[in-house]
């Protein structure tokens, strides 16, 4: 006998327990309000503005067309294209004549512009014009200058409290 009231005393905290759980639960998902939380991402994107007069590439500068403050940096190439094969042009076949401003700074190859550049504004003009010196290695072969620009967004860290641009590029513009 003991056995069996042992048996119905269990079953009757199971089944209390059910109940209390259950209850709970049906209380909770009725009272409890649904929480919007919308995350928009920023837009880090940027444009290159550049003028042409004949085969003269001119003004060179980068627009930020992100919605948030950006760094920019730029690489220029400059080689022979004719639609199909490109040729590696020799720095003695062509002019770049870069803008002397305090904001742009070269480090190897790369031209970085060191302030964070708002939404829709313009960095400083980087080239102020290119152009060929020298006829091309064949009729059929253009010079080409071509501006690649990057944009990183200006603020932000990463988990060890480093700028995002520190980060990712290795440039750390506080120190220049």
């Amino acid at each position: 006998m003991n056995n069996k009231k042992l048996s119905t005393l269990a079953f009757c905290i199971l089944i209390t327990l059910v109940i209390c759980v259950g209850g709970t639960v049906a209380y909770l998902s009725t009272q409890s309000h649904i929480v919007k939380n919308t995350f928009t991402p920023a837009i880090v994107e940027c444009e290159i503005h550049e003028e042409f007069d004949n085969k003269i590439k001119k003004n060179v500068k980068v627009q930020n067309t992100g919605d948030v403050d950006a760094y920019i940096r730029v690489k220029v190439v400059v080689n022979w294209k004719n639609g199909v094969d490109v040729i590696p042009a020799n720095p003695s076949e062509y002019v770049i004549d870069y803008a002397q401003n305090k904001n742009w700074i070269e480090i190897n190859g790369i031209h970085y512009y060191k302030l964070p550049v708002k939404s829709g504004d313009y960095t400083e003009i980087l080239i102020n014009l290119a152009k060929q010196i020298v006829e091309s290695p064949s009729e059929d072969y253009q010079l080409n200058v071509e501006i690649m620009a990057q944009a990183i967004q200006a603020d932000g860290t990463n988990i060890d409290g480093e700028k995002a641009v520190k980060d990712a590029w290795g440039i750390d513009f506080s120190t220049m």
